[in-house]
C-alpha cells in the first residue's frame, strides 16, 4: 500500500479497499498490542472506534479478545511476488548506491534476468511499482544472461565459513 493508494489516485474503489486495508491493520495491531502499551492502544482504539458499527463498540480495546488469524486473507503466491518485487528493488537500490546516482535521476532501464520463469512472471505483475520506486523508464524481464554479458562465478566467503566452522565444531584456529 502506498500512498497514491491512499490518496485516490487509482480510482475511488481502490482508494476505498485501501483504507479499508489500513483501518483493518490498524485495529488489529492495537488490540494485539493493548496488554503491552495500554494508554497508547487506549488511545488509538477511540479514534478507531468512529468507525465501528455500534454493536462492535467496547468501552475500551482491554475488554476486546486478540483477533483470530484469518486463513482466507493470506495469499502464498501473492507474498511470493511481492516478495521478489522488493528484492529487486533493493537490488536496485544498492546498485544505485553503489553507482553514487541519486534516486532523484531517472534511469533509462533496469534489466531483471532470472532462470525461473515463475519468478519473472512474478516480478513482471509488478512492474508498476518497480518503475516507481526505483524511478526508471523501463524494465526489461529476461531469462537471457548471454545477450547482457553475465557471467557466474563462485567464490567462497572465508569470514562466514570460518565463523560456522567454530560455531560448529568448537575448534579456533590461531592464525
Amino acid at each position: 500500500m502506498n500512498r497514491k493508494r491512499l490518496k485516490g489516485e487509482g480510482g475511488v474503489q481502490d482508494c476505498h479497499h485501501a483504507l479499508l486495508t489500513l483501518y483493518h491493520v490498524l485495529y488489529s495491531v492495537v488490540r494485539v498490542m493493548a496488554p503491552f502499551t495500554p494508554f497508547l492502544t487506549e488511545h488509538m482504539y477511540r479514534n478507531l472506534r468512529h468507525f465501528l458499527k455500534a454493536d462492535a463498540i467496547m468501552d475500551s480495546v482491554h475488554y476486546l479478545m486478540l483477533p483470530e488469524p484469518r486463513s482466507d486473507l493470506i495469499h502464498e503466491d501473492i507474498e511470493r511476488a511481492v516478495s521478489r518485487m522488493q528484492g529487486v528493488i533493493d537490488l536496485g537500490r544498492v546498485i544505485r548506491d553503489r553507482k553514487t546516482i541519486p534516486v532523484k535521476y531517472p534511469l533509462p532501464e533496469v534489466v531483471v534476468i532470472h532462470q525461473d520463469e515463475q519468478c519473472l512472471q512474478d516480478i513482471a505483475s509488478f512492474e508498476r511499482y518497480i518503475l516507481e520506486e526505483l524511478y526508471v523508464r523501463h524494465v526489461t524481464i529476461t531469462s537471457d544472461k548471454k545477450k547482457y554479458g553475465v557471467t557466474l562465478r563462485a567464490e567462497p566467503d572465508h569470514k562466514t565459513i570460518m565463523r560456522n566452522y567454530r560455531q560448529y565444531t568448537g575448534n579456533y584456529i590461531v592464525a
